[in-house]
């Protein structure tokens, strides 16, 4: 048996019934007890189309016989059962459901990365997650789940950007503090305290994924660089 850890989320349509519907469905998943479940939480969208309705976001614990991939499996029908439609990237829906931890383990396989990539910063995960799971171990930063949320609490409003490729990471750098200028950023990965780091490339030094961080791939043209600004920024509102 293993412990499993779901992020839920919707803005569109009835949302209070579809979430409490995908909550009896996940409890009816085969091979699979819901344990517990979080308050509802009213966030605002990040990252999508604008014009969105705020989202309804909450968390689930399982525990199941199933494996990672089966499990994944699952959700997508309950996903696909509240007619979740997928065209645009972070765009409205009526049911988003993301495996975050799978006990302790670690892995990248086709549409599944567990831990979740992004859950280490973002405060609408967090927020419920904790309610339900606070010593849950985030095993890529090694940080309890309770740890990375009092971070963004407590932190100072320090956005510490750095990367393996110097002359990628200082358009995008500049762009932040433009963007951002009631923040304060380092432009060193290790800056001690810093509420979140964006690091832009491959395989982050230990020191660097200890704590929320934001892992973004180099981007090798204008258009990636575009793309790779709008995954920090919205990096840096999901943290608020």
């Amino acid at each position: 048996m293993a412990n499993a850890l779901i992020a839920l989320g919707g803005n569109l349509g009835e949302n209070r019934k579809t979430l409490a519907a995908a909550f009896v469905a996940l409890s009816r998943i085969s091979s699979t007890s819901l344990i517990r479940r979080s308050q509802l939480v009213v966030t605002t969208p990040i990252g999508g189309p604008p014009g969105q309705g705020d989202f309804l976001n909450a968390a689930a614990l399982l525990r199941t016989e199933l494996s990672a991939e089966a499990l994944l499996e699952e959700l997508h029908a309950i996903e696909a059962g509240a007619n979740r439609v997928r065209v645009v990237r972070w765009q409205a829906r009526t049911l988003d459901l993301d495996l975050l931890l799978y006990d302790q383990e670690e892995f990248a396989a086709n549409d599944l990365v567990v831990p979740h990539p992004r859950m280490s910063f973002r405060r609408f995960v967090l927020q419920p997650a904790v309610e339900i799971a606070p010593s849950f171990l985030h095993t890529t930063s090694g940080w309890t789940l309770e740890a990375l949320l009092r971070h963004l609490d407590t932190a100072e409003n320090v956005i510490a950007v750095g990367g393996e490729n110097s002359a990628q990471v200082t358009p995008i750098y500049k762009a932040l503090k433009d963007r951002f200028p009631h923040l304060k950023f380092a432009y060193d990965p290790e800056q001690p305290r810093a509420k979140l780091v964006i690091w832009i490339g491959e395989n982050p030094p230990k020191e660097v994924l200890a704590g929320p961080t934001a892992v973004l791939p180099t981007p090798t043209d204008r258009e990636e660089q575009e793309a790779v600004l709008h995954e920090a920024i919205a990096a840096i509102e999901a943290t608020k």
